[in-house]
């Protein structure tokens, strides 16, 4: 499996930031680059929150530790949801099988 990455170069020129923009978010632990052929490069899954960070720094002014928080917290907030995702089909699994053995249960009285 191949991994899909985009030049740091090209995702500054795609969304008109400058390099050093994404230089300092690496510098301060924000975005792990992948080295592809001498040149610092993006994964394609951190693209999106690359994405995140940028909009919020340029739009909402929001420093570099401050963008280090939400940033935790949104992986936080998708761990969690995850999470409750895979306790709610459980739970559905154990609905479903305490109704079988409720109707199984019937038909032996």
């Amino acid at each position: 499996m191949s991994v899909r990455y985009v030049t740091i170069n090209e995702f500054s020129e795609f969304h008109r930031v400058d390099v050093h923009l994404i230089e300092e978010f690496i510098h301060f632990g924000l975005v792990q680059p992948l080295e592809k052929e001498g040149r610092p490069c993006i994964r394609e899954e951190d693209i999106e929150p690359l994405e995140t960070m940028v909009r919020l720094h340029s739009e909402l002014d929001v420093n570099l530790a401050g963008l280090e928080a939400i940033m935790h917290m949104r992986r936080r907030m998708r761990h969690m949801r995850a999470r409750i995702e895979e306790l709610e089909r459980r739970l559905q699994r154990y609905e479903a099988l305490a109704a079988a053995d409720r109707r199984g249960q019937g038909a032996n009285n």
